[in-house]
């Protein structure tokens, strides 16, 4: 187990001035983009939508003719195909951003987007990138190399199949800890996963011209990700000492368990007050974020959220909340 502290970025309080509401954000800010992700995203889709662009807008006016010759040499220029292997090695991140139609493409986006949701809740900030673009690299040597008599593969299905795979081998993780230490509806995720894998595993079978070593080999290379890298657990809010902080809102939503209606609610966020017994320049209100490898070999990282500095000793730290609980005053208030 590693030990490791710094001030936290997940809570609003201003330590030098007593009476200060705290507000802290128990997702640990995962669900929130940053700009760069945001960005990075907002690239994405551009580069997905962009080919298309000249092509639907000469299609309104009449004569598509010009754009749509355009659009076939941007195809040819950057297409995955066997010139990949002799030189033009850009084709294997090129090819993630062409589609076959309108379709295909919303078809991509909507997965990537949906599997992103869940893939940056399991993991570090940047691994769903990194999952994407190494599965779609992988997905299309393998197309390429098993099956070399194809013209030319276009389309993201690669790098989404190597999200899906992280993102369901994660989910399964997931199950082997402690129920506390899994996200908001990871049972859900491991089910429905699993279900669409195998409808989508029947439509490649039925569909020639799916390309199936491309899924194939995306998503081996994702599952490998999805086994290497550490997932995250659930944080926990620790203080000091006894009595140093109250309640007075927070936010939940509710985990919906196997075969059961409704289970506990999970904290999404909490606003705390210092009582009269906090002092700052002892006391410590501190965040407790795990995270796992792929034996289960735990790291803990803590961060300071209220106080002065973080203690010397974290052994004698007590509770004061965390995420999964089965009864939440003020579910459902706004923080301010």
């Amino acid at each position: 187990m590693t030990l490791f502290g710094k001030h936290s970025r997940n809570a609003q309080f201003q330590p030098d001035c007593m009476g200060k509401p705290i507000i802290f954000d128990f997702t640990g800010g995962r669900v929130k983009d940053s700009t760069a992700i945001r960005l990075i995203v907002y690239a994405i889709v551009f580069c997905f939508v962009m080919p298309y662009g000249p092509y639907f807008l000469a299609s309104l006016g009449g004569d598509s003719s010009a754009a749509k010759a355009f659009l076939d040499s941007f195809m040819e220029a950057l297409r995955l195909d066997q010139s990949a292997l002799h030189g033009q090695w850009w084709r294997f991140v090129t090819y993630l951003f062409l589609h076959a139609g309108l379709l295909h493409v919303l078809f991509n986006l909507g997965a990537l987007v949906g599997l992103y949701m869940i893939a940056k809740v399991q993991f570090p900030k940047y691994v769903w990138l990194l999952a994407f673009f190494l599965a779609g690299i992988t997905g299309g040597l393998s197309e390429i190399l098993l099956n070399p008599d194809i013209p030319g593969v276009v389309g993201a299905s690669a790098g989404v199949f190597g999200l899906w795979g992280a993102a369901l081998v994660s989910a399964w993780r997931y199950t082997r800890l402690p129920f506390d230490e899994r996200p908001l509806g990871n049972e859900q995720n491991l089910h429905s996963l699993t279900v669409w894998l195998f409808i989508n595993f029947i439509l490649g079978l039925l569909i020639p011209s799916i390309a199936k070593y491309a899924h194939a080999g995306g998503l081996v290379a994702g599952m490998i990700i999805g086994i290497i890298s550490p997932i995250c657990g659930q944080p926990r809010l620790l203080a000091t000492r006894e009595g140093l902080f109250v309640v007075e809102k927070s936010k939940g939503l509710q985990e919906r368990v196997k075969k059961v209606a409704t289970g506990p609610v999970y904290l999404i966020w909490i606003k705390l007050l210092p009582t009269e017994e906090f002092d700052p320049s002892r006391d410590a209100l501190i965040a407790e974020y795990d995270s796992f490898r792929f034996n289960n070999e735990r790291k803990v990282r803590y961060e300071l959220v209220a106080g002065a500095k973080l203690p010397a000793n974290y052994e004698n730290l007590v509770e004061v909340a965390t995420p999964l609980k089965i009864s939440v005053p003020g579910a459902g208030d706004s923080p301010e």
